[in-house]
């Protein structure tokens, strides 16, 4: 006996957090595993604001001058 259920029924799930989102590499493997249907991935309205709001702030304050 291996200890190994047949996978055959199981349903994988990933919800991702706006710290896998956001960091392209896992995002990237994550993207990769649920297009070869190995999972499925989900994500909130709220994390996917996480994700985008910083990258905005970040790129307004590049853009201003400092003092």
């Amino acid at each position: 006996m291996t200890g190994f259920s047949d996978d055959t029924d199981t349903v994988r799930v990933v919800l991702a957090d706006a710290n896998i989102l956001y960091s392209q590499v896992l995002r990237d493997y994550l993207l990769y595993a649920a297009d070869q249907k190995i999972i499925t991935i989900t994500w909130s309205r709220q994390i996917l604001a996480e994700v985008t709001e910083p990258s905005s702030a970040t790129s307004r304050a590049s853009t201003e001058p400092q003092p």
